[in-house]
């Protein structure tokens, strides 16, 4: 299912009060004197109880401000209090019909409390008046993709792409949506584009500044970075350039922010979280420089994907030799992520390593063998398919795709379903010179049955009450009413969520690594 099933997920990890300070901000600040400015400044503060307070007096005195029954409902929002926010939206909208932002919360209360029908048609409305808005409509392409109407999905990302021409996740998901239609032609144009897209293959460094960087010279350089931003603005690429400059020159804390900014403009940006990886690494916080080489393994696992998805179009098409190029890029670059993750690993097991001091004391050959001990004499069925995973990933590191290949093969058989253990399989057999055997493993992705798209739809639902989930997983059987949905343990309720995109996989594998390398010390 390559990434199709993220469709899912998109515009649920909704933050309601980020979106109200977004949505004053770009109003204007005709309300920057009255008492509603500073109920967003409390907002902005965290201070949301006293925000409350605040906006509960000034709606008493002003119960059809179309502003204040917004921000309340934002609030009830984020308290998990959807009737009560319900209720601000309907005063909201009964005094402004077409308020996007009422429209789009509306829908969004509706669809989570299970009357995804009429939510559709405030998502609609929403659109009716603002056709570019990313939220509604990744909602209305998730409510599409649950109930199998794939062309009306498809419809929905490709008014999503023209609006966000440069948004590297849409682009690969109607990639993927266009395979299964069919349209290879469009297929391949989608992931081309992306691949041309991606910030790390644009780059160019200047002359100059290289020079001057070369020489020492670092003011000099700063200013030439400078002039170059008041010329043509901030980008992700100027602002790293600058992190790089003040990181040389000794200035930490500025560095890092600037790394930051860089990631702000462009999440898909790898240099900038290795860059920001190595210098946390450097000031000795390798937790933080553990997560940044993960979340740079995440964008890289994407890029891989992308070119897999060029992989199952020749495939399609019976052009082996050109499928087994784009297979030779992507092996290639998967190479990154199994480095990202080594290093990972590596730090991790320093931290935890209290009697060691100092990065030397592991090299990434000890680390992998002190795990390898731990682990390999414990049966792959008693061990979590995900650290198995990550074990598998780890010897890909060492070059020892055999013994990874033989964990992942296992896996594979008790889960034919799973894209990542394909995937990783894939590679492992690649490397090994099965070609053959590699391109008859990647499959086009296939849509799951009804039952399943609907769990994982309801589970995604259920998930944006994170009182009410919990609640739910002790009666896990009676929620999934085990043997119909095919998900039979908790692990999978996990593993659903990563693959619709509402949990972060890059701090799911850190967590992972970090109870491995506790693991091997209690096993030594």
């Amino acid at each position: 299912m390559y990434r199709l099933l993220e469709i899912i997920g998109r515009g649920l990890d909704l933050d309601p009060c980020r979106l109200v300070i977004d949505w004053f901000s770009y109003c204007g600040n005709e309300d920057k004197d009255n008492e509603l400015f500073e109920v967003i400044e409390l907002i902005e503060q965290s201070k949301v109880e006293s925000a409350y307070n605040e906006l509960a007096s000034y709606l008493r005195s002003n119960p059809d401000c179309v502003k204040g029954n917004i921000v309340a409902a934002a609030i009830h929002i984020d308290q998990r209090q959807l009737d009560r926010a319900i209720i601000h939206l309907k005063a909201a909208l009964n005094k402004q019909i077409n308020n996007t932002l009422a429209l789009f919360l509306m829908g969004y209360c509706l669809e989570v409390t299970g009357e995804d029908r009429e939510a559709v048609k405030y998502y609609q409305d929403c659109l009716k008046f603002k056709a570019y808005l990313k939220l509604p409509s990744y909602r209305l392409a998730s409510y599409y993709f649950k109930n199998g109407q794939i062309e009306k999905t498809i419809e929905q990302y490709d008014v999503l792409q023209n609006n966000c021409p440069e948004n590297l996740d849409i682009l690969m998901t109607l990639g993927y949506l266009n395979i299964t239609r069919g349209e290879l032609k469009k297929a391949e144009e989608n992931f081309n584009r992306a691949i041309l897209m991606y910030p790390d293959s644009q780059l160019g460094d200047d002359d100059q500044i290289q020079k001057f960087m070369a020489e020492g010279e670092f003011y000099q350089a700063l200013e030439v970075v400078e002039n170059t931003i008041a010329n043509q603005g901030e980008n992700a690429t100027s602002v790293t350039t600058r992190a790089d400059i003040l990181a040389l020159m000794g200035s930490t804390e500025e560095s890092i922010a600037e790394y930051k900014k860089a990631i702000w403009f462009n999440s898909h940006y790898i240099e900038p979280r290795i860059k920001l990886g190595s210098l946390y690494r450097k000031i000795g916080d390798r937790k933080k420089s553990a997560m940044q080489y993960l979340a740079a393994m995440e964008i890289n696992d994407k890029i891989v994907d992308t070119y897999i998805g060029l992989v199952l179009i020749k495939k399609l098409q019976k052009k082996r030799n050109k499928a087994i190029s784009n297979l030779m890029s992507s092996s290639i670059i998967m190479k990154n992520s199994q480095i990202l993750v080594a290093e990972a690993t590596r730090l991790l097991f320093i931290e935890n390593d209290r009697e060691i001091s100092g990065d030397k004391s592991y090299n990434i050959e000890t680390t992998l063998e002190q795990i390898v001990n731990a682990y390999i004499s414990v049966p792959y069925s008693e061990q979590s398919k995900e650290v198995a995973i990550y074990l598998a990933m780890l010897l890909m590191a060492g070059n020892n795709y055999a013994m990874a290949g033989e964990i992942l093969t296992d896996i594979y058989k008790a889960n034919p379903a799973d894209n990542i253990v394909a995937k990783l399989l894939s590679f492992t057999m690649f490397e090994q010179g099965d070609k053959k055997g590699t391109l008859e493993l990647l499959k086009p992705p296939e849509l799951p049955n009804e039952k399943i798209l609907e769990t994982y739809y309801e589970t995604a639902i259920l998930y944006c009450d994170k009182l009410k989930f919990a609640s739910t997983m002790i009666n896990f059987s009676k929620f999934y009413e085990l043997g119909s949905s095919g998900i039979t343990d908790l692990k999978q309720v996990s593993q659903i969520l990563q693959e619709i995109g509402v949990l972060n996989r890059a701090e799911i594998l850190y967590d992972n690594i970090n109870d491995s390398v506790k693991s091997c010390f209690s096993f030594n």
